[in-house]
């Protein structure tokens, strides 16, 4: 596992996966950055502070529309570079158990979701100390809310679990990426338009949304209904996805 793990991080150099997972919450946070600058008294809801009206801001675009495109993405360029020049013929010439090289592939998914929610913090707390020094009126000065801000990052990353293995799956079951694109788009006006179902608890694409609601009531229990049928539908997925791919030959 070790070895085959090395391999498929060597891989991560000749695509853009592991800049984008960098860049793209950096780029988020960027653009609310520039908007609390700009336009911070607008912004900060003074009944929850501004860590909380900064974290909000950009906790919705992030579950609504970053997220699903974002991970659509990564799973496409990490699979996609088998798919060229016959790839996966060669990988499963190799004398490593199929599910070595599947697994791996999954941790090191996994591992560039989880790099970019660090990132995610990361870059938030810095925006907000920048923020502090240029606008101190806006009352980033405090941190004692940053607590739930980090809290519920980890825990839109473990409610995207489902959407990973979903996007995962696809990208190695078909060499396309306008099918993982559509349906990256296709959860996105799904998760807006039925935002206020009573069933969208069982839209595996809305967890993240709904861990976000449990950040506006600052919700501290980790395994609430969405991470948890997010965790237990992913790892249905991953499974299934490895069962298709040890009955064929060549993918």
């Amino acid at each position: 596992m070790q070895s085959s793990l090395s391999a498929e991080t060597l891989k991560l150099k000749s695509t853009f996966a592991l800049w984008m997972a960098v860049l793209a919450p950096c780029a988020l946070i960027s653009m609310y950055f520039l908007a609390f600058w700009a336009k911070g008294e607008n912004l900060v809801n003074k009944e929850v502070g501004a860590w909380v009206s900064f974290g909000m801001n950009n906790f919705i675009v992030y579950t609504q529309l970053l997220m699903p495109v974002f991970i659509a993405l990564l799973t496409s360029m990490t699979n996609g570079i088998e798919h060229k020049a016959n790839g996966w013929k060669h990988l499963y010439a190799l004398p490593l158990p199929k599910s070595t090289v599947y697994f791996s592939k999954v941790l090191i998914t996994l591992g560039l979701v989880l790099l970019s929610t660090v990132v995610f913090i990361v870059a938030l707390i810095m925006a907000g100390t920048v923020l502090n020094w240029l606008r101190p009126e806006l009352g980033f000065g405090t941190y004692e809310k940053l607590d739930i801000i980090i809290f519920s990052s980890f825990k839109i990353f473990l409610a995207s679990v489902v959407i990973i293995a979903i996007q995962f799956w696809l990208s190695i079951r078909f060499n396309s990426f306008a099918l993982a694109m559509g349906v990256a788009i296709v959860a996105i006006i799904t998760t807006l338009v039925a935002n206020r179902w009573e069933y969208i608890n069982y839209y595996p694409f809305a967890y993240p949304l709904m861990v976000m609601k449990g950040f506006m009531k600052k919700e501290y229990q980790v395994f609430t209904e969405e991470v948890v049928l997010s965790m237990v539908v992913g790892c249905v997925v991953f499974i299934l996805g490895y069962l298709d791919v040890a009955r064929k030959k060549v993918l």
